[in-house]
């Protein structure tokens, strides 16, 4: 996918205000498109024979219908939170090696790692013996919800191919630095408001070792908040690394 210079404006540059009247009338259109899902699915019950020829033009209507009503509906369930949607594009975006140059990282922990570990585990046949096998098992930290790290699938099946000629495999970036305090104040409000906060960021650089490997600070990272439909901007910030920080604040 395109990768623009700046990962970071560009996502935000994507990000879009949900208006108020708009949301009024995904609710209206709803209730529309339910109505005419309901009367499609109808006419197709009632086909006679002799109507035989006109059941695919009415079923790839109804297939139609069914994806604005769902597009709909989530529309219409958006929080009215006031902040920005933030589109799932640049998530799609990749490096020259191929590997994402957009990356979630939890409250919890500074790691983002994505990968396979092979484990040798054993089967019991009918006659009590008993038979090893390999399973190699996906790993993605932070945890993200389905829509999100459907985001990585082409990242995830090139480690896959890799772990097949290796135990195991792990691709791992790390955050530093220090969230300044207005930052943090917006976290906790977000996470009033949604299911999952994240800090987006860029990360200038990966490793596939084992080891955990401490890369260059991210620049600017994103505040993002996920309500279990959609991605909201929360906030951006600059980060500020752990020497700069003990020195402006604890220095005299």
């Amino acid at each position: 996918m395109i990768s623009p210079k700046d990962a970071v404006k560009a996502a935000i540059a994507l990000a879009s205000p949900i208006d108020p009247a708009a949301q009024q009338r995904a609710e209206s259109d709803e209730k529309r498109l339910a109505a005419e899902i309901a009367a499609v699915g109808k006419t197709i019950d009632g086909l006679l024979g002799i109507e035989v020829d006109a059941k695919p033009a009415l079923v790839a209507k109804k297939r139609e219908l069914v994806t604005k009503h769902e597009h709909a509906a989530l529309m219409a369930k958006a929080p009215k939170s006031g902040y920005p949607l933030l589109s799932l594009e640049p998530f799609s975006w990749r490096d020259k090696d191929g590997w994402p140059r957009l990356v979630f990282f939890g409250l919890d922990s500074p790691d983002f790692a994505m990968g396979f570990r092979k484990s040798l585990e054993y089967r019991r046949d009918d006659w009590g013996g008993e038979s090893a096998y390999t399973v190699a098992r996906p790993i993605i930290s932070p945890e993200l919800p389905k829509a999100l790290s459907a985001c990585y699938s082409d990242v995830i099946a090139r480690l896959r191919k890799r772990c097949a000629r290796n135990h195991s495999i792990r691709l791992r970036a790390r955050y530093a630095g220090v969230i300044p305090t207005e930052a943090k104040k917006k976290i906790e409000k977000a996470r009033k408001v949604f299911k999952k906060v994240f800090i987006v960021a860029e990360p200038k650089g990966f490793s596939l070792e084992t080891k955990k490997i401490a890369v260059p600070l991210p620049v600017d990272p994103l505040i993002v908040g996920w309500d279990g439909n959609f991605l909201w901007l929360v906030g951006s910030f600059d980060t500020t690394p752990v020497e700069e920080y003990v020195k402006q604040e604890f220095t005299t």
